[in-house]
């Protein structure tokens, strides 16, 4: 109850700062999820968090089934010229080279997005940096995404439905167009582009340009589906996870600054992190533009959770930096 009740008085700060509308926290162990009470029924736009929710997770799938790290993507897809070498593991661990972003919805029509076109300019992308250096790239899990289509032959949501059907009913996709009850959805802000606000359709544009279901942008959840998805990685590493065997796992470790990092993941880089100051060595979390983040410590066995809708101030709310940090610093020193 002591943390139930910190969650929830850090939610409504955030609130009453203006960091959000919406906010939900929660944090769990291999045994046990504590949510707060605040917004754990409203469904979050998680942004870059699919990344590591639902195409890492196809990825780690189909690792040694149908490709390896070291094969390059130039395999499987249709890129050009010097991409045709990356490796996949280049591609999770953003040191392929290609470009951060680029505004592939720019050239299509909002009210009826041309999914083909918007696919093959992404796919016409080559290296603009030095292979090696790592570069945080969307456009790399946008292929990824694609290789898991071509690797199934079925679209990426059903693949993850179809191979995690312990989570489909908790982390989903809306393609472009569908309606929702939008009440149930965290608001995300007015969209230029589409000329409306958001809420219950996918923010980030290039996504929704590509049908609202990408590799790297598009899934939704409310705070118990992601803290699932983090109690599962926990038991995973443990060895009491089926869909995440500890063998498999140890595969996609790599060291970086002298800490332990999964492939497709991030890592808190030094007390300035969002993560705040307490976790291990060896945690792996990631951020997502709308205000979401996750962070697993794996050496003290738990996860925090914290979604939000920052971006309802407008994309340019910083102030989701200072409560990020403020938030894991106030769990886990009760934690700790």
């Amino acid at each position: 109850m002591k943390v139930e009740k910190k969650i929830n008085e850090l939610i409504e700060l955030g609130k009453r700062e203006r960091v959000f509308t919406k906010g939900a926290g929660g944090i769990c162990s291999e045994t046990e999820i504590i949510l707060g009470k605040k917004n754990r029924n409203i469904f979050f736009d998680l942004a870059s968090l699919t990344k590591v929710i639902l195409t890492f997770s196809l990825v780690f799938r189909f690792l040694n089934e149908k490709f390896s790290l070291d094969d390059k993507i130039g395999e499987f897809l249709p890129v050009f010229g010097p991409a045709k070498d990356i490796k996949i593991e280049e591609l999770l661990f953003h040191t392929s080279g290609l470009p951060s972003w680029k505004p592939f919805y720019k050239s299509t029509n909002p009210e009826n997005p041309d999914f083909a076109k918007i696919r093959e300019k992404i796919l016409s992308c080559v290296p603009i940096y030095r292979r090696g250096e790592r570069l945080y790239s969307d456009i790399g899990f946008m292929w990824l995404g694609f290789l898991i289509e071509k690797l199934t032959g079925l679209p990426i949501y059903e693949a993850f439905y179809h191979f995690f059907p312990e989570m489909a009913g908790k982390i989903f996709y809306i393609p472009s167009g569908k309606e929702v009850e939008k009440k149930k959805f965290a608001p995300t802000g007015y969209c230029g582009w589409r000329k409306r606000r958001i809420r219950g359709e996918v923010n980030d544009e290039n996504a929704y340009a590509l049908g609202g279901i990408a590799g790297h942008a598009g899934c939704f959840s409310a705070i118990d589906g992601v803290c699932y998805f983090c109690q599962e990685i926990l038991k995973g590493f443990n060895g009491k996870s089926l869909l995440y065997p500890v063998s498999k796992l140890e595969s996609f470790i790599r060291e970086i600054n002298g800490k332990k990092v999964l492939l497709g993941w991030d890592y808190p880089e030094g007390e300035k992190s969002t993560a705040g100051k307490y976790f291990s060595d060896f945690t792996i979390g990631h951020l997502g533009f709308t205000g979401t983040s996750i962070w697993i410590d794996i050496k003290r066995r738990f996860g925090v959770v914290l979604l939000t809708n920052r971006t309802i101030y407008g994309r340019n709310n910083m102030k989701i930096n200072a409560f990020r940090r403020l938030f894991h610093n106030e769990i886990l020193r009760g934690l700790i």
